[in-house]
């Protein structure tokens, strides 16, 4: 069900699938990566990896802001501050005061 044009380096093929939401079999082109995307699902895969892009953008600022708590914390208790005050102006868990 498919049909290979050595010159172009690209073949036709009948696909199963939801195009427009319609299920059927469709003619489709590929290349010898597999079915060429169509613009909806070159669309949806750019919009998925902005989205793992945002979601690791976030993950690593949190990760900065915790790291600058911490540093900040440890400049606090090493100049003799109760650690109370420490959590309350850093933001820190007890939890996370035990690990300094």
């Amino acid at each position: 069900e498919r049909f290979w044009l050595p010159k172009i380096q690209l073949g036709l093929g009948l696909w199963s699938g939801t195009y427009h939401e319609i299920e059927h079999r469709w003619l489709r082109w590929f290349d010898k990566n597999g079915w060429i995307p169509t613009s909806q699902e070159s669309l949806e895969a750019e919009t998925q990896r902005a989205d793992v892009a945002e979601q690791r953008a976030q993950v690593a600022l949190e990760e900065g802001k915790k790291n600058k708590a911490i540093e900040t914390a440890r400049a606090m208790l090493a100049d003799g501050l109760d650690a109370a005050v420490v959590m309350k102006y850093t933001g820190l868990s007890p939890d996370d005061l035990t690990t300094l």
